[in-house]
């Protein structure tokens, strides 16, 4: 199964916790979970797919964000991608007392990168090196 499948398959499974999985050098979020995170923390979105967001937390630095979600008491659950077997294997998980509900609260589409890049997502990508060299020439 691929690493984005397994992820929506682990996220749907912790529905009320922050989702966060280490691959490679990052632990990212996706989805919801990064909207959130990109809303408390100030991250970067980028959208990796038509509505679906994801953020990246360098591995150096997630120990500060944990502490942060635990002050505010936001539930997390961490996983680990090993890549030689593609297993995702729970690594440590957090009960706080802010059970996170916004499955239906925040969407992808009410980030600030999927606006303003929406279009990109609805156009071949013919159309898009149409565009480019078109750009290219006027400007």
């Amino acid at each position: 199964m691929k690493f984005a499948s397994r992820i929506e398959e682990l996220k749907n499974i912790n529905k009320d916790r922050i989702m966060l999985a280490r691959c490679g050098a990052f632990i990212i979020a996706i989805g919801d979970d990064a909207v959130f995170l990109s809303q408390i923390f100030g991250f970067k979105l980028t959208c990796f797919k038509s509505q679906i967001c994801k953020i990246g937390i360098p591995i150096t630095y997630i120990l500060k964000y944990l502490q942060l979600l635990e002050e505010k008491g936001y539930s997390y659950i961490l996983y680990d991608y090993k890549k030689e077997t593609k297993e995702i294997v729970e690594k440590w998980k957090y009960e706080g007392i802010n059970k996170i509900k916004i499955r239906n609260e925040i969407k992808c589409e009410q980030c600030q990168y999927y606006i303003d890049h929406n279009g990109l997502f609805n156009i071949s990508i013919d159309e898009f090196l149409r565009n480019k060299k078109y750009k290219e020439k006027d400007g």
